[in-house]
């Protein structure tokens, strides 16, 4: 009763609606696939924090106030990474503001989780959901930034954020819809089958033998975060501001690219509850 009661009071609390990375629906297909790979232990004890299968949560941190209540300021600033030109990684907020903390708070959020035992229920009710949101983020091409290293060593002006090519405007279907390169890449499902059901799509990615498993959970968060930048790199070399775009933008190698980080995230969510809550 008491983890219910804190799942409603958490929901209550944030009630109002902002989305940001892979849309709600790539989200939930992450997580609806990655729900299969979870062991009968982890899956159970995961249970007795989240009152629904983990792919019912896998929206809620973009369904959270920009203004983050005292506690939540990771449901705010941690869903983009920022990655240095010199090749370091921002581990704390890169930008004045306080966005670009992606990857200290999922540094922070798989801490908590492995040392759920010994925290409050609240507490690890709010990293399990954020950290369900967060690997789809994390292999999100659009929701990984590379910005030339400022002086001071931590953090850049807002503008130079916002100046980034990922934001760049590019039109869809016609020029009556302005978007962004970020937004191309927060919807790719729904572009190319926004009819199917979460398990068709799971059908569809979850095609990796045992070896392409293991092999994709190689590495540690440093390896997956490089290995997502090179991706937007690669991204932003075929995808040009001030261009008309539609579905046909999602064939050939942005089709490759979507199906290979999502496929990613779905082994690397499982492996990584599996390791905190898989015991008896």
């Amino acid at each position: 009763m008491k983890r219910r009661i804190i799942n409603i009071v958490i929901a209550m609390m944030f009630a109002s609606a902002s989305a940001y990375a892979w849309g709600g629906y790539e989200h939930t297909v992450i997580a609806y696939a990655a729900q299969d790979h979870l062991t009968e232990n982890a899956a159970r004890n995961i249970r007795y924090y989240l009152d629904q299968p983990i792919y019912e949560y896998a929206e809620w941190m973009d369904w959270t106030p920009m203004q983050p209540y005292p506690g939540y300021e990771i449901t705010g600033t941690g869903h983009c990474s920022v990655m240095w030109s010199d090749g370091t990684i921002a581990r704390t907020p890169a930008v004045e503001d306080g966005e670009g903390d992606g990857f200290g708070w999922m540094e922070r959020v798989i801490s908590t989780l492995k040392n759920h035992k010994n925290l409050p229920d609240s507490l690890v009710v709010l990293h399990l959901r954020c950290f369900i949101h967060m690997m789809g983020d994390f292999h999100c091409p659009g929701h990984v930034i590379i910005v030339d290293k400022p002086e001071n060593g931590t953090t850049v002006p807002v503008s130079v954020w916002k100046a980034n090519p990922i934001w760049e405007k590019i039109y869809y279907k016609s020029t009556a819809t302005r978007k962004t390169i970020h937004w191309l890449w927060d919807t790719p499902l729904q572009h190319m089958h926004g009819d199917w059901s979460f398990e068709q799509w799971r059908q569809e990615l979850d095609t990796w033998t045992p070896a392409q498993r293991q092999e994709a959970v190689m590495g540690d968060l440093e390896d997956w975060l490089r290995g997502n930048s090179l991706v937007a790199k690669e991204v932003l070399s075929f995808s040009k501001p001030e261009t008309i775009y539609s579905e046909s933008y999602y064939t050939g190698r942005a089709h490759e690219i979507t199906y290979h980080q999502m496929r990613l995230a779905i082994y690397r969510m499982a492996e990584i509850l599996n390791a905190c809550f898989d015991y008896e």
